[in-house]
């Protein structure tokens, strides 16, 4: 019999050998039919995750309700914001609807929305989203990043390949045009997982990127003009057992939580997604499983979707770590941008902690820096900002 390469092998493995689930193997191949497919493969394997009694619960508990509530949590919390920011600078602020804000001050006008200001050009926007490119360029000036590599949606193989060289676990996310951890799979170690992360990630773009996930602990450097505002550590949220709830009827209470909160928490809701579902299997748990009373819970591998409580103010970064991080933002040609890094030791450089950069946001969120454990620490970033887009503006 002829034995089949090791290329074949792996293929084999990936596209439905016994490592790969049945079910894994029918959503590649509607995924390969076309953008109904590729759209409609995630959203199937996302029941997989929550379970049809989960996507029940999540039904009953009104989307567009939920997401109405959100909202106004979210334009509350930016009207707050930028009040503050008007007040310390001597502006006045006037609305023009939609969240659109208009800010004057002898003559000079600037208009924002949430956290999107005029500062950076479109051109270097797009940029930064295309991270492949960003990779690229950091590698090029000796700036860590984590080992990648980039394949078609078409084509996992190679990423299966890049998986299997080590046993480090993967990042799986689209190439181009996402942020915000939209369609992001952390903790990826098998063939299975791999297969569902790739139709997540292949459903945003047509390119795919896998990394190897580094150690340590994730933070997200606010840079304005080449000069550091602030500094956040962002840890991955959790949620604490009860002794009779399930892992993913606290996530739930959780979310409730954060909606009752309004614009004082972070406003977004945990998603139970195969993230979730990776991090909770991490822990030796499923969603259904009932954690003790008292027991922490990782419920994500990604941190987007925190809460106030898992944020702090970020001292004692290093130097180095800094330096290396208002790089990054400057070989994008960006005036106004938010460096995320994760490293083991963020008092040394990321060179000699072996940390990397994830990722350049140009549209960086201003919530974070607010919305805190530590607030008596918490920096007002929006004040300096605000000064910058009223020197620049047109009178």
């Amino acid at each position: 019999m002829h034995e089949q390469s090791p290329v074949a092998r792996r293929s084999s493995r990936l596209q439905g050998g016994p490592s790969v689930a049945p079910a894994s193997r029918l959503l590649s191949r509607l995924a390969r039919l076309g953008r109904p497919g590729r759209i409609l493969s995630p959203e199937l394997d996302g029941l997989r995750t929550k379970g049809w009694r989960g996507e029940l619960r999540a039904r009953r508990a009104s989307a567009s309700e939920r997401d109405e509530r959100l909202a106004t949590a979210h334009l509350a919390t930016y009207r707050r914001i930028w009040e503050g920011a008007a007040t310390a600078v001597g502006a006045d602020l006037s609305e023009l609807g939609g969240g659109f804000l208009v800010m004057s001050r002898a003559g000079a006008q600037s208009v924002l929305r949430h956290h999107l200001v005029m500062l950076n050009d479109p051109a270097t926007n797009a940029l930064a989203l295309n991270k492949a490119i960003v990779h690229e360029l950091l590698v090029g000036a000796q700036i860590p990043v984590p080992e990648y590599l980039e394949a078609g949606r078409e084509d996992p193989m190679q990423a299966l390949s890049f998986m299997q060289s080590s046993s480090d676990p993967c990042v799986v996310k689209p190439a181009n045009g996402t942020s915000g951890g939209t369609g992001v799979t952390c903790g990826v170690r098998g063939p299975d997982d791999l297969c569902r992360a790739w139709l997540r990630a292949g459903r945003w773009d047509r390119r795919v990127l896998i990394e190897r996930q580094t150690p340590g602990e994730e933070y997200r450097l606010l840079f304005l003009a080449g000069e550091l505002l602030d500094a956040v550590r962002r840890r991955r949220p959790c949620v604490v057992g009860d002794g009779s709830a399930t892992v993913g009827e606290l996530i739930e209470a959780e979310n409730e939580r954060r909606l009752g909160a309004l614009d004082r928490d972070v406003s977004r809701l945990i998603n139970i997604d195969l993230d979730c579902e990776l991090a909770v299997r991490s822990e030796g748990l499923t969603l259904r499983s009932i954690p003790a009373r008292g027991a922490q819970i990782t419920v994500k591998n990604t941190v987007s979707e925190n809460a106030a409580a898992e944020n702090a103010t970020a001292l004692g970064l290093s130097a180095g770590l800094i330096g290396q991080a208002a790089r990054a933002v400057e070989l994008l040609h960006l005036e106004f941008a938010g460096v995320d890094l994760v490293t083991p030791d963020p008092a040394r450089s990321l060179t000699d902690a072996g940390g990397t950069i994830l990722e350049i946001n140009a549209t960086p969120g201003l919530h974070y820096h607010y919305q805190v454990a530590d607030r008596h620490q918490a920096v007002d970033v929006a004040a300096p900002i605000l000064q910058r887009l009223l020197r620049s503006a047109r009178r």
